[in-house]
């Protein structure tokens, strides 16, 4: 019998072949499925990060731009308003006259344009000089004495002042060098004959201040404008060593003097890779330029793609260890058999294949198992049935266990679901958003409005997602709650301005009141406080079709609390829904077809929330009357506090 258990063992190296064949299969599969989806997803990452600075650098470059349009059309409309009164022209035509009186007048003209630059001073200063000339182009009377006299024919603006309003482009004055813009309209008699004209030498300094502005421009990002005349620059460049009063080439430049609006990835003035977006700004005849090293833009992409990849190595690794552990179970039973096949086969019918896997090598053990059951005394067989017995029971075991394993990942499942679903999502809206501004003019109504309906229905899918996130890791107590002092009042006043647009749309009344009593800062998770508040209003809005919806935040020093209210005029809940409209996916219509749209989790995760934060949520409602929810929160002014109330 030995020498036949022997002859068995020459199935070991076979079994030890056939695993690590499977291993390797495994492994090639696993890594070959995660380079194939690491490419794709680097590619991704790439083209999205792209996308998103290119936005960032468009949204950067229209408040620009805007800025600049309204600080020239501000100037236009205040040397209106000086032009509009008639005690200036009468001061200026009795100026030109040759009277007795016509210095005293002049002095009270000087005085006039000194009064108007002064007034400025209370706030941004649109003029730094006032002048007015006459049709020989000499200065009769100003805001600044030394300009009195002076002879301004050879200024760019001169012609053009005599015959309608005139806005110059910036230049460099020949004698000072003074980078300068003026703003001028004709002044004309009783007879409508023009006889000299009104300038306002611009604060060339708004432009410098406008462009200096380097928010969400990281460290390299800068902002500069370009004159189509010589390519000089009009403001300076944040980088020393490049002088305004020389010209300067690069792709965008190039492009936005020949009035394109446009982005792209060129070298820049420096001769340095940059991410641009330009803009033509007609009123200056120049070109505004934003732009960011293409190094700083790409190290998110870098960063990523190291995690990636390094994910990818570790993933590979776990496959290895996965794969080994596979294939040394599907090869373990094999040799098991084998071995015990030989041991029958010599005599030892007390032997046994142990294999419990639900597959054909358990099949083909059951059936060996069988067949020697046949072979032993009844005594054998009733062990047998013990033993299946046993087995059965552990297998009740496993699956019980395997049970409360399944109820405790569903969260993490969830979870990582959101997070897969919530990527795509955001490249549905960013594109829906691209193809509406980009094509605008070439959409078919139609079309337009399918696309608008994709993006609407793209952000409630996401809102959707998100809030089943956050009601996920609420349940997973895996929500963090980040408590630092911040200011109620701007936080009302953030919600009032993104409310406002909801109230527009519905056509309802939307009021905000602070208590006067309530401190200037208090201590909390802002952003969370902000959540609650939101999705407090949404609901206000969605269930309100005529009426008013009013946000009150107040305080109760005596019980130093602190409290949201929220009152709307809206459809009201029954009473036998209020004790259900804070469980998950509840509404108050209660129907399959949902008459509002929504997921059923606001209030839900408004309640969690206020809970997490040791604040306490409360509702009275009249059924066709609206309803008003009210939060209330510990009254917390300082960290120290903080510490003494959690203690």
């Amino acid at each position: 019998m030995q020498q036949t258990i022997d002859n068995a063992y020459p199935t070991i190296p076979v079994a030890r072949r056939l695993r690590t064949r499977l291993t390797a299969y495994f492994v090639l599969l696993t890594v070959g499925v995660i380079g194939i989806v690491t490419t794709f997803t680097l590619i991704q990452v790439r083209n999205q990060s792209m996308q998103q600075t290119f936005h960032q650098l468009e949204s950067i470059a229209q408040l620009k731009q805007n800025q600049i349009t309204r600080w020239v059309h501000e100037g236009e409309r205040t040397l209106n308003l000086i032009i509009a009164d008639p005690e200036i022209i009468d001061e200026s035509m009795s100026v030109l006259a040759d009277n007795p009186s016509a210095k005293a007048i002049q002095d009270t003209l000087n005085n006039e344009f000194r009064y108007s630059i002064e007034a400025q001073a209370e706030g941004e200063s649109i003029f730094n000089e006032l002048i007015f000339y006459n049709r020989d182009g000499r200065v009769v009377a100003g805001s600044n004495a030394a300009s009195i006299n002076k002879v301004v024919t050879l200024q760019p603006y001169f012609e053009p002042s005599l015959r309608a309003g005139y806005v110059t482009p910036p230049y460099y004055e020949i004698v000072t060098g003074e980078l300068t813009m003026f703003v001028t309209h004709p002044v004309q008699n009783s007879d409508g004959e023009t006889i000299g004209a009104i300038g306002g030498r611009l604060n060339i300094d708004v432009l410098r201040e406008v462009t200096a502005e380097r928010a969400g421009l990281g460290e390299t990002g800068e902002t500069y404008l370009v004159s189509i005349e010589n390519n000089y620059l009009l403001t300076p460049s944040r980088f020393e060593g490049y002088s305004m009063q020389r010209a300067y080439r690069s792709e965008g430049i190039d492009s936005v003097l020949q009035a394109q609006n446009s982005f792209g990835i060129y070298n820049n003035y420096a001769g340095t890779p940059v991410l641009g977006v330009y803009r033509w700004i007609p009123e200056l005849q120049a070109g505004l330029m934003t732009e960011i090293s293409e190094a700083e833009a790409q190290v998110i992409i870098t960063q990523t793609s190291t995690l990636i990849i390094g994910l990818v190595v570790v993933l590979a690794l776990v496959a290895g260890v996965l794969g080994f552990y596979a294939a040394t179970n599907i090869s373990r039973p094999i040799v098991r058999l084998s071995q015990v096949a030989a041991q029958v086969a010599g005599g030892n019918l007390s032997e046994r294949a142990h294999i419990t896997e639900r597959s054909e090598i358990g099949l083909l053990a059951k059936t060996f198992n069988q067949m020697t059951d046949q072979l032993v005394s009844s005594i054998n067989e009733l062990d047998h049935r013990v033993e299946e017995l046993n087995q059965t029971n552990d297998a009740l075991r496993v699956a019980t266990a395997k049970a409360k394993e399944a109820a405790r990942v569903k969260g993490e499942f969830l979870a990582n679901v959101s997070h897969e679903l919530r990527t795509p999502l955001n490249a549905i809206i960013g594109f829906s958003d691209m193809l509406l501004m980009g094509m605008s003019g070439e959409l078919s109504p139609k079309q337009r409005h399918k696309m608008e309906r994709l993006r609407e229905n793209g952000v409630r899918l996401l809102t959707l997602i998100n809030n089943v996130l956050d009601i996920t890791r609420i349940e997973a107590r895996r929500i963090e709650i980040i408590t630092k002092p911040f200011s109620p009042r701007a936080l009302a006043d953030r919600l009032s301005a993104q409310m406002t647009v909801l109230a527009e749309q519905k056509n309802l009344d939307f009021k905000t009141t602070i208590d006067s009593q309530l401190p200037e800062m208090l201590v909390g998770d802002e952003h969370r406080i902000e959540q609650v508040v939101v999705n407090l209003l949404s609901n206000a809005f969605k269930f309100t079709d005529s009426g008013a919806v009013t946000l009150n935040i107040e305080v109760n020093p005596n019980q130093h609390t602190w409290d949201i209210v929220v009152t709307d005029s809206g459809i009201g809940i029954p009473p036998h829904a209020l004790n259900v409209i804070f469980e998950e996916f509840r509404q108050v219509d209660g129907s399959s077809a949902r008459a509002y749209k929504g997921s059923g989790l606001g209030l839900a995760i408004t309640r969690n929330l206020v809970r997490i934060m040791d604040g306490q949520i409360a509702v009275d409602s009249e059924l066709g009357q609206g309803s008003t929810f009210t939060v209330t929160f510990p009254l917390v002014v300082n960290m120290e506090e903080l510490e003494k109330v959690s203690a």
